[in-house]
């Protein structure tokens, strides 16, 4: 029975390693994304200040003025928005991260405590016998 439990134990230590392993990758994948929204974000800075200078000079031939406000609160706010959004997911990942590997050093130590009493146990069942004899 404690075998059993204990070999139970152990592969719920093997699926939630297995699911760390994913996780990881999940959070690895999510690391890139955010990286290529940083490069993505400095692109279009760079855009954004050439657009800028365009807009100046319109504006100086009294063109475009109302205009200008928009084009730059929307990309900025769709900008900010994906990269809120992935941080959010990475500290999801990072949390759910610490919690399964708490949950694995729980099992674990179950497991070693099971073992030394079924090892006990043993001990004991061989000392009865002996005594019997």
């Amino acid at each position: 029975v404690l075998e059993d439990e204990n070999r139970r134990l152990f592969d719920r230590v093997e699926d939630a390693i297995v699911r760390i392993d994913y996780l990881e990758g999940e959070k690895l994948n999510l690391e890139r994304e955010v990286i290529t929204i940083l490069e993505e974000s400095t692109e279009l800075a760079h855009e954004l200040d050439g657009v800028r200078r365009r807009l100046e000079e319109m504006e100086r031939n009294g063109e475009l003025k109302d205009k200008k406000l928009g084009v730059f609160d929307v990309e900025n706010c769709q900008l900010k928005e994906r990269s809120a959004e992935a941080i959010v997911r990475i500290e999801s990942l990072e949390a759910e991260k610490l919690n399964l590997e708490e949950e694995i050093k729980k099992m674990l130590e179950e497991s070693l405590l099971r073992e030394f009493e079924v090892r006990e146990f043993e001990a004991v069942r061989g000392r009865l016998e002996e005594m019997e004899r």
